[in-house]
């Protein structure tokens, strides 16, 4: 029988109506205790700790990214639509839904291709989420800076994609496995 992490003790250190901040105690198989591992939580997940998607928009043949401000990481940078997944909704509801609030595009249901789950920092966020591909995507609504820290919605092709990537303008993980993924599925 193998031996389990235990949690021995859970106190919650601040939460607002999104998330909850845990600090842990907890005890290792081999009975080493590390007191206070801080946990961050979205409060809408299911079993599976799926919380929210994100959407590789294709529009005209080239991929829409919007320049957000993070303030966690104190600037701006570009990335696709992403969000939670709201109470009741399936995750290619709610991939469709960020899809047309945050770019305005839409695309056919059979258009939005499941690429797979990503854990965004399984070290202190206790959430998953699913990435998708929005092929084909066409303008449902004019692009407006409706969020908090959305300022640009630009349309980059892959060759551009790339340079960005290397040149460190893309470096948020959910947009960089989006593209890889994308990248990955077969033509036709």
């Amino acid at each position: 029988m193998t031996k389990k992490f235990r949690l021995l003790k859970r106190r919650i250190g601040c939460e607002n109506s999104l998330f909850t901040t845990f600090l842990d105690d907890i005890q290792s198989p081999d009975g080493e205790i590390i007191r206070n591992f801080f946990i961050t939580a979205p409060k809408g997940k299911n079993k599976n700790m799926l919380t929210g998607v994100a959407v590789l928009p294709v529009f005209k043949g080239k991929i829409a990214l919007l320049h957000i401000y993070r303030h966690a990481l104190g600037g701006f940078g570009w990335e696709v639509p992403r969000g939670f997944i709201d109470k009741g909704e399936t995750t290619k509801k709610s991939a469709s839904r960020e899809l047309t609030e945050e770019t305005g595009l839409t695309c056919n249901a059979k258009d939005l291709v499941f690429l797979g789950f990503s854990t965004p920092d399984g070290g202190v966020l206790a959430a998953r989420i699913a990435i998708f591909a929005a092929l084909h995507c066409r303008q449902a609504k004019n692009f407006k800076m409706e969020e908090f820290g959305h300022r640009e919605l630009k349309f980059v092709t892959t060759k551009k994609m790339e340079q960005m990537i290397a040149s460190g303008k893309v470096d948020d993980s959910a947009t960089l496995l989006a593209y890889y993924k994308y990248s990955r599925i077969p033509a036709g």
